[in-house]
């Protein structure tokens, strides 16, 4: 396992993303962003969004995003949008940086944690500090994603031959677009497990009926990969139930600009 470096969350408008964006073999890391304004909230309304939560995501970062150091100079117009093509591009891990650090920005330090206990299901909603989360950087040298090995893997059908060991890339803007449309969770998943499963052993493609073939203790443990594995901003914190369970309560970044992210009290 990568042993992350723990970086600070930060604060105004210079940003240090924790993989970068990777452009021709280039990593750009330093971005100038703005605060959110009332045309952020006209361009998330957009009826061509089709209320898509991560294309709402994304047209808060073309606007917001007013500069990649060494890529794109600094907007002559605040208001004007970035090329979506770059963000598609942008990792999920720096996409909901930035969308955390906007919201820093722009005044809206607290945040609700939301989760379910899975001993009683008593709903638990609680306020925290957006800049206590830890966040964790990349390597620049290291590739954009983790090798892993399957428990149980996938049976090449042109060998039947299990193959055990792949690379796991990290998800891209385009993903979870992609994956926002799809109304069945596990089709979504699927979906995203397709994409970002970029090599298995002998296997030459990964699609989704790949996917379907996986066993369970490797879909748990490619899940584990992407929360506990993956670098940037922690998403979760661990909480305690009244009836004595301790359990991960999340907060949701796509929430922030949809004006469902309200104070909330713990039950």
């Amino acid at each position: 396992m990568i042993e992350f470096e723990q970086i600070p969350f930060g604060s105004g408008e210079q940003v240090t993303l924790p993989v970068g964006l990777e452009v021709e073999g280039v990593r750009y890391k330093e971005v100038v962003i703005d605060e959110l304004c009332g045309i952020d909230d006209f361009n998330v309304a957009d009826k061509k969004l089709g209320g898509n939560s991560a294309k709402g995501s994304t047209v808060v970062l073309a606007r917001c995003i007013q500069e990649i150091s060494g890529l794109i100079p600094r907007k002559k117009n605040s208001e004007s949008k970035l090329e979506v093509d770059y963000l598609r591009r942008m990792t999920l891990i720096d996409r909901d940086y930035l969308l955390a650090r906007i919201y820093h920005l722009s005044g809206r330090e607290q945040v609700c944690l939301a989760g379910e206990c899975p001993r009683c299901n008593r709903v638990w909603e609680e306020e925290a500090a957006l800049s206590d989360f830890p966040v964790y950087s990349w390597p620049d040298d290291k590739a954009l994603g983790v090798d892993f090995e399957f428990k149980l893997g996938i049976k090449d059908p042109k060998t039947d031959i299990f193959q055990t060991k792949g690379f796991i890339r990290f998800p891209m803007g385009r993903d979870q677009e992609l994956m926002a449309v799809i109304e069945n969770p596990a089709q979504a998943l699927d979906s995203m497990l397709a994409a970002c499963i970029t090599n298995l052993g002998t296997i030459e493609k990964i699609d989704s009926e790949s996917v379907k073939r996986l066993k369970q203790r490797d879909r748990l443990a490619i899940l584990e990969v992407f929360q506990y594995e993956f670098p940037g901003l922690r998403q979760w914190k661990e909480v305690h139930c009244q009836c004595g369970k301790d359990f991960e309560a999340r907060l949701d970044l796509t929430s922030f600009f949809g004006g469902r992210n309200q104070k909330k009290t713990k039950y």
